[in-house]
C-alpha cells in the first residue's frame, strides 16, 4: 500500500511538473497558433510578433513554429518578408 502511494506521488510530481512546462512556455497557445497556420484560419497576432515575443516558448518553440509557418504558407513572399522583418529587428 505505502508502495502505490509512493508511486502515485511520483507520477503526480511528473505530471505537475509537465503542466509547468506547458504553462510556462505557454505552449498552449503555441499549439493554438500552429492549427491556425495550418488550418489557413486568421491569426490573432502575427507570426513575427509571437516569434519575437520573449514571453513566448523557447527558441525551439519558435522554430517549430516558423517551420510550420514555412511549410504552410501559400507562397514564399510571406516567409521571406518574415525572415527579413525578423532579421532588421535583432
Amino acid at each position: 500500500m505505502f508502495q502505490s502511494i509512493c508511486n502515485l506521488n511520483s507520477k503526480y510530481a511528473f505530471f505537475v511538473a509537465i503542466l509547468e512546462q506547458i504553462k510556462q512556455r505557454k505552449l498552449d497557445v503555441l499549439l493554438e497558433v500552429e492549427e491556425k497556420v495550418m488550418s489557413k484560419n486568421a491569426l490573432d497576432r502575427s507570426v513575427l510578433d509571437i516569434i519575437s515575443d520573449p514571453e513566448f516558448g523557447t527558441p525551439d518553440d519558435k522554430l517549430r513554429l516558423f517551420l510550420v509557418f514555412f511549410i504552410c504558407s501559400p507562397n514564399m513572399t510571406d516567409v521571406i518578408c518574415l525572415i527579413h522583418r525578423t532579421i532588421s529587428r535583432v
